[in-house]
């Protein structure tokens, strides 16, 4: 084998390493958010924020489809293709906030509870947040990919 080849393999690797790392920490995080949460809220409370996670972990599953994978399955991206990416998943990402807004009541109508809308309305302007890093993160997997295939 090769002095490149071994080097590639290792910074794949490492770069794995860092992104099973940090999966794992984002799951720790919030392991340990709801468990601050579960300690200073009631009950009731509590499952009004359990309600709210649930619809927006949802509408968040919904959200990873689109142009983030398109972008990494293009074999190469180009300035045009960024610009693009960033503005369909801003665009998207508005979308997604907007509509979650809007069913906000619906949902609180369903569970019968009206403290659920406003915690919904506010966990989905995370959605446009998203949709920012959408094309910043398509261009991470991009490069990763392009280190596995040397």
């Amino acid at each position: 084998m090769s002095d490149s080849s071994n080097g590639t393999r290792r910074t794949v690797a490492h770069g794995l390493a860092w992104m099973y790392f940090s999966a794992a920490i984002g799951g720790l995080s919030k392991l340990v958010v709801l468990a601050i949460l579960a300690r200073l809220l009631t009950p009731r409370d509590f499952g009004l924020v359990a309600i709210a996670l649930i619809l927006t972990s949802l509408v968040e599953r919904l959200g990873q489809v689109g142009v983030g994978p398109a972008l990494i399955q293009r074999p190469s991206i180009d300035a045009d293709d960024v610009v693009t990416g960033a503005v369909l998943s801003a665009l998207f990402g508005l979308l997604m906030a907007v509509l979650v807004w809007v069913v906000a009541p619906l949902v609180a109508d369903f569970f019968q509870e009206p403290l659920v809308a406003p915690l919904v309305r506010v966990l989905s302007i995370g959605f446009f947040i998203d949709g920012l890093g959408v094309t910043s993160d398509a261009r991470s997997e991009e490069h990763t990919s392009e280190l596995q295939s040397h």
